[in-house]
């Protein structure tokens, strides 16, 4: 396994700033622009935060759109990988999708949960994808008695009305989850059970299955929980949910074990990940995750009271920095190549926002950068985008 490091540069120059940015959007032969989604989730605090989409011009953010009012507030963000984008609200209990798609024209659509989403199943679990991965099917309650729930089919890549059919009619073998983002609200992977040497998942008492298991797991783990950290096309992440005596056990360095199946090569293997509570996104090979290790006691990790918002801080001081130590270091692992790459930024408030490639692009507080991820690790770092308004950016993609 190669392992590497990179640090944090930032720019102190505006026109260097402007210059930066224009450098890096000009990639495989075209110029290209960036577009970033803030918002966080609220769903532990009554105060909601907007949802709204920035383009990057000369380093500065430019709203293009208001998706989610903080009235509102947001439930979950999730992407299908490949350009869609599912939004909902509001924060707490959503009763609304708006599916964002981002190509080749940038559009809109809003959608009602008919009946609210179906209990029994962690609602984050957004399934999306069906056998052509091209909609967001959502369980939703039933109507009647007896039988199994429904599922709402929304297309994801065209405009469509939605449909409402059987649960029996789809499988969630082929879900795309693509895990959890960073920010300051503590957020969860969905979590199943293990039967019969498979992932489980009860949907309103109807039982279907996600995944097969490694062998180490299908035997000796009957019926306890077990955490999708991501899931798409090509890659199952799996890890066992931890006790929180075994998390208070721990000290100094921490680590906890993912599962990691290639759908392609239908083959496990095991990958030892940094901190027991780390929170991950897949994008295409790349697993990226912020390093996160229990803590009992609520300590100020780096970065909260020099480089954040007061609301920035307040909600990493009761939220995720409640229980995690964050030392601000992200992890990156190409669950092809067995690559791994580690980005110390020294700041709580850091996260990956996109790997497309080999090409990069993280925020560290209010600032975006990009960079390459070389033999040496991450080069060409730029920061390309400075703002109060990017606080709370989890999710880019460029167009």
């Amino acid at each position: 396994m190669l392992r590497m490091f990179a640090s944090t540069l930032r720019s102190s120059s505006k026109s260097a700033l402007a210059l930066a940015f224009l450098f890096s959007s000009i990639l495989d032969g075209g110029a290209r622009t960036l577009y970033v989604i803030s918002g966080t989730p609220t769903n532990y605090s009554p105060e909601g935060v907007a949802v709204q989409l920035f383009t990057l011009t000369e380093g500065k953010p430019h709203l293009e759109d208001t998706l989610v009012s903080a009235r509102d507030g947001l439930y979950s963000i999730q992407s299908d990988l490949s350009g869609s984008y599912a939004i909902f609200s509001p924060h707490g209990v959503p009763s609304r999708v708006r599916i964002l798609r981002t190509g080749p024209s940038l559009s809109s659509a809003d959608y009602s949960i008919d009946g609210g989403i179906a209990q029994g199943i962690d609602s984050k679990l957004l399934m999306i994808g069906d056998k052509f991965n091209t909609s967001l099917i959502v369980p939703v309650h039933r109507t009647g008695a007896g039988g199994p729930p429904s599922v709402m089919v929304i297309p994801l890549n065209k405009s469509g009305e939605p449909q409402k059919i059987p649960l029996s009619s789809v499988t969630l073998e082929q879900l795309t989850f693509t895990g959890v983002p960073g920010g300051p609200e503590g957020a969860y992977s969905p979590i199943g059970r293990i039967a019969n040497g498979h992932v489980v998942f009860s949907i309103e008492g109807f039982s279907e299955r996600l995944s097969d298991l490694p062998t180490r797991l299908q035997s000796g783990h009957e019926g306890e929980q077990i955490g999708v950290v991501a899931a798409s096309q090509n890659f199952v992440v799996l890890s066992l949910p931890s006790r929180r005596s075994d998390l208070e056990s721990q000290h100094g360095e921490t680590f906890r074990t993912l599962f990691v199946k290639d759908r392609r090569l239908n083959q496990w293997r095991e990958v030892r990940l940094k901190g027991n509570v780390s929170r991950s996104r897949l994008f295409g090979d790349w697993l990226a995750s912020i390093e996160e290790s229990w803590q009992s006691d609520n300590v100020s990790n780096p970065g909260r009271e020099e480089s954040e918002s007061a609301d920035v801080a307040r909600l990493f001081k009761y939220g995720e920095g409640a229980f995690a130590n964050i030392p601000g270091v992200l992890l990156l692992d190409n669950l092809e190549t067995k690559t791994h790459v580690e980005i110390k930024t020294g700041e709580e408030d850091s996260e990956v926002l996109d790997v497309t490639d080999n090409h990069i692009c993280y925020r560290v507080n209010d600032s975006i950068f990009e960079g390459e991820i070389n033999g040496e690790g991450i080069g060409k770092i730029v920061e390309i985008g400075h703002g109060p308004e990017l606080r709370s950016v989890h999710w880019a993609f460029w167009k």
